[in-house]
């Protein structure tokens, strides 16, 4: 009788992912009264233009209005794939997510494997990584993070093996100029791993390797600049200019990574690029710096400390979850390449200045997403309902536009710039300070923002009335606040929230001040 074929450890830790995700899945349902729902905005602003794209050619969020409001084309493309075959776009990111997710499982075991790892140790590999990264929180925010990750983990493999094969090939790969452009095309934040990479090939002496990986890295943005420029936009997408002009990324100021590195809310981060770092040292003082493994842990400790100084952090753990991705598998190869007598102690190491911080992350993360979804459902789904039943193909200012632009059918002007490149432009040029004309001058008489953030632009307009929702994690304020821009539009607008009170989720409160003659932002 033939041997019964065990189950291989990328099977038990996916089906163990999978079962998180629908756990998750279950207490998200209970949070929002069975009402399907993502723990961010977010994916709403791809479903919107995915939609928009499959129904009327048109790239982004209102219809027949070109704007370069993804920061991630293939992402939206991919969403748009199901959608043009009669899936609904709402449940596509979840699903794309999801299989990106697990794919990244089965990638990470193949990575291990090929190295000589057993079933054990890829088991608990992937647990670990399954767990920290977070993918099931990741599959919530319905973005492009999991499958930025697998293609990361993907692409590091190939470079890695590329340059040890024997005999060098002259020219580089077709794989990897693939994977390269993939990547940009997913996060144009992979620049950094590109350049990771392209360090690696000069150590080796791959000239023409470089010159492939930069040129392939090339072509998504400057098509999809191409694009954007041909239609009245910039080269870069919205999102990154908005981030810039923001503050969102890092600055250049070396002071801006200790910050970053003594922060609490990075215990976890800041574990990562200790461990690489001790690693890196001892690895290479044992087989110097063109050894596989030292690639590995060069790499991540690099695209970490770039990411830290020049990048964003945090919002529902997903900006720096690829880096956890492929710094728990270099510590995995790091531990396994320690000589025997020095593999106990080099486990030990990674234990002790990883085990809580690694674990607080897992825990808290898996814990938050129900919390995430309600915030969700109670703010943003709650506003595109009543936006939809009383505004519905009438203009609206707004300071989020994802649920709205997807469930309200009103035409979203967003005072962030995102989702609107005359915002954008206004931004860049000097400011928000003709924000309010602009918005009166596209049509708006009613807005819906965070008084924190947009108040002061907004002075002139009349306050009717603003909803606070408890426990907030993720929006933006835990109270969203509706400004009509004249006494008519006040009465009106202020009768709707009075109407709509009762249809609002009971954890939601709404202040009603329909006589309000204006508002000062709160600093």
């Amino acid at each position: 009788m033939a041997a019964r074929r065990s189950i291989g450890p990328e099977w038990m830790a996916g089906g163990i992912f999978c079962a998180a995700v629908l756990v998750l899945r279950h207490q998200a349902l209970a949070a929002t009264h069975g009402r399907f729902g993502y723990a961010l905005d977010d994916p709403s602003i791809h479903i919107a233009m995915a939609r928009n794209l499959v129904q009327s050619g048109t790239w982004g969020v209102n219809p027949s209005e070109f704007v370069a409001a993804s920061s991630s084309p293939l992402w939206t493309l991919l969403i748009a794939g199901p959608t043009a075959l009669g899936i609904d776009a709402a449940v596509a990111p979840f699903g794309l997510a999801w299989a990106a997710a697990l794919g990244l499982v089965f990638v990470a075991a193949h990575v291990l494997r090929a190295r000589g790892f057993g079933p054990g140790a890829i088991l608990a590999v992937l647990l670990a990584l399954s767990f920290v990264v977070p993918l099931a929180p990741l599959v919530f925010t319905g973005m492009e993070h999991p499958l930025h990750a697998m293609l990361l983990l993907v692409f590091v493999d190939r470079c890695v093996r590329a340059v040890r094969s024997q005999p060098p090939s002259a020219w580089l790969p077709w794989p990897v100029a693939g994977l390269a452009a993939a990547l940009m095309a997913t996060r144009y934040e992979s620049v950094v791993v590109i350049g990771a990479i392209l360090l690696l090939f000069a150590l080796h002496r791959r000239w023409r390797w470089s010159f492939g990986v930069g040129l392939a890295s090339a072509v998504p943005p400057l098509v999809y600049g191409g694009v954007s420029l041909r239609h009245g936009g910039t080269i870069l997408p919205n999102a990154l200019w908005v981030k810039g002009t923001a503050g969102l990324h890092g600055r250049s100021s070396p002071l801006h990574f200790v910050e970053q590195f003594v922060a609490p809310r990075n215990v976890a981060l800041s574990a990562l690029l200790v461990l690489l770092g001790l690693l890196l040292v001892r690895q290479v003082r044992r087989a110097g710096w063109r050894d596989e493994t030292s690639a590995w842990l060069a790499i991540a400790l690099g695209i970490a400390i770039a990411h830290v100084q020049f990048a964003a952090l945090g919002w529902f753990y997903r900006y720096e979850a690829y880096l956890f991705a492929v710094g728990i598998v270099a510590i995995a190869l790091a531990v396994a390449a320690a000589p025997r007598r020095n593999a106990a102690l080099t486990l030990a190491l990674v234990l002790a200045l990883a085990a809580v911080p690694f674990a607080k992350r897992g825990l808290e993360s898996h814990r938050a997403v129900p919390i995430a979804v309600r915030n969700i459902y109670e703010q943003q789904t709650q506003m595109a309902r009543f936006l939809r039943q009383y505004y519905a193909g009438e203009p609206v200012a707004m300071n989020d536009v994802g649920a709205v632009s997807v469930f309200s059918g009103v035409r979203c002007i967003d005072v962030v710039g995102i989702a609107d490149r005359d915002v954008l432009r206004l931004r860049r040029a000097h400011g928000l300070a003709d924000l309010d004309v602009m918005v009166r001058g596209k049509g708006a008489r009613v807005a819906v923002v965070y008084e924190s953030w947009f108040g002061r632009w907004f002075a002139g307009w009349q306050r009717a009335g603003a909803w606070t929702i408890r426990g907030n994690i993720v929006c933006g304020d835990s109270t969203v606040t509706f400004l009509a821009a004249d006494a008519p539009a006040d009465s009106l607008l202020a009768a709707h929230l009075h109407d709509f009170e009762s249809e609002l989720p009971p954890t939601v409160k709404q202040e009603f001040t329909p006589q309000a003659a204006g508002f000062e932002a709160r600093h």
